[in-house]
């Protein structure tokens, strides 16, 4: 996977956290602009958090020239084609930057058609008012608003100061809600994959009609009209993705806010549970930057033996295994290289952060990249013997601590 598409995981991991806070504790509180606020503000601190870097362990990072300097091999060389390092790993990371641009695209077009559709609408409408906002007659089904324009449909009876209808949707285009919706879309176009985001429109379409239903019922009109008038309307049509309407599909929760009671003002110190939610996000993102090696590179009991302990090899320990064998990460950290050496052959060199580094050679081949970030015990590629090897599968492990050579052993807690 690239950079890019590992970024948008994150942010989808950070957006669906809050998202789900927020239908668990907020959506059924009357506090509907703060609402609409908090929502608003998943997206950029969505977008903003995996990009920030919280280490926790100040880790210690070398150039690859001092690598060369320390003993972690001679200067890599590019990977021939032939090669079997990245091969199978390529293959699989292609598909799915593949998969997710082709969606991406897809998401797209189909914004940009109902978008194309809405303003068709538009623009084959009549003007009949004009002030601040824009009232067309024109050929819909039901009363809406986008941003500035309001449509109703041509057998819609109205008079622009007593129709709650239209200040429903006078509501919204005041409320500037339509850029909200543009937001959002935008927003689901980068992650469409994640099924948490068509939630979140659901939720952010809520909270604007509590907003417009809000507002209506602040002036003269009576409650029980204005419940009887959505009753009265309860067909649901179809909406287009940057527009409001006071036919929408939550009139059941609208109804139920407005017979609900003002939420307490002690509900508020809930909005105060989002600050530990940002902190664990944030140490989520900390925890696997890095950690000391403190696990076997190949689990116990698939290696047949360490033929060359440290004692005896101070470039590391040679551990036999069969071909393909599973290669571990030993702690959670950076990939720093992870190419073809003429000497070690398939080589990954991983930072953990703390001054602790680990490679990882004659690999059969590679299942991470540079800049990669990996966990603790995550496969990174498999046994074999590649480079100037002895012809039998077998990892050779490194541990250094602060540049020196360490005994690898003495990090196997499991």
């Amino acid at each position: 996977m690239t950079s890019l598409t590992i970024y948008l995981l994150k942010v989808t991991f950070v957006s669906s956290v809050f998202i789900v806070c927020y239908y668990l504790l907020f959506r059924k509180l009357t506090f509907h602009a703060f609402n609409r606020g908090i929502l608003l503000l998943i997206m950029p601190i969505s977008l903003a958090l995996p990009l920030m870097d919280f280490d926790i362990q100040s880790p210690v990072k070398y150039l690859i020239s001092d690598l060369e300097k320390v003993g972690f091999g001679d200067t890599f060389e590019p990977v021939s084609s032939g090669s079997k390092v990245y091969k199978s790993t390529l293959e699989f990371t292609e598909f799915i930057d593949y998969v997710y641009w082709i969606g991406f695209v897809v998401s797209f077009v189909l914004l940009v058609a109902n978008t194309v559709q809405l303003f068709h609408k538009i623009g084959s409408a009549h003007k009949v008012y004009s002030a601040d906002y824009s009232i067309y007659r024109g050929d819909v089904n039901a009363v809406f608003s986008c941003f500035k324009w309001i449509l109703i449909p041509q057998e819609h009876i109205y008079n622009e100061t007593d129709d709650p209808i239209i200040k429903h949707e006078l509501a919204h285009v005041r409320s500037g809600h339509s850029y909200d919706l543009l937001f959002t879309e935008l927003f689901i176009v980068f992650t469409w994959f994640n099924p948490f985001v068509f939630l979140f429109r659901k939720l952010l379409r809520s909270v604007h009609e509590f907003q417009a239903d809000e507002q209506v019922l602040s002036e003269s009109i009576k409650k029980s009209d204005y419940l009887e008038l959505m009753l009265n309307n309860l067909l649901v049509q179809h909406q287009f993705s940057l527009t409001s309407s006071f036919k929408s599909s939550i009139i059941e929760n609208r109804i139920e806010m407005i017979t609900k009671n003002k939420s307490s003002f002690f509900n508020v110190g809930k909005y105060l549970f989002l600050l530990p939610v940002m902190f664990m996000v944030l140490f989520a993102f900390a925890e696997i930057k890095g950690s000391t090696p403190s696990i076997s590179p190949i689990k116990k009991g698939s290696y047949d033996k360490i033929v060359m302990p440290f004692s005896k090899n101070k470039h590391g320990i040679d551990m036999v295994a069969s071909s393909g064998t599973d290669i571990l990460a030993t702690g959670s950290g950076e990939v720093l290289k992870s190419s073809f050496d003429k000497n070690w052959g398939n080589v990954v060199v991983i930072d953990h952060g703390n001054g602790y580094q680990t490679r990882y050679a004659h690999m059969n081949d590679i299942m991470v990249f540079k800049g990669q970030t990996v966990s603790s015990g995550q496969v990174i590629g498999h046994v074999g013997s590649t480079g100037k090897s002895n012809n039998k599968p077998h990892l050779n492990y490194q541990v250094r601590k602060n540049g020196k050579k360490v005994d690898p052993e003495t990090y196997f807690t499991k």
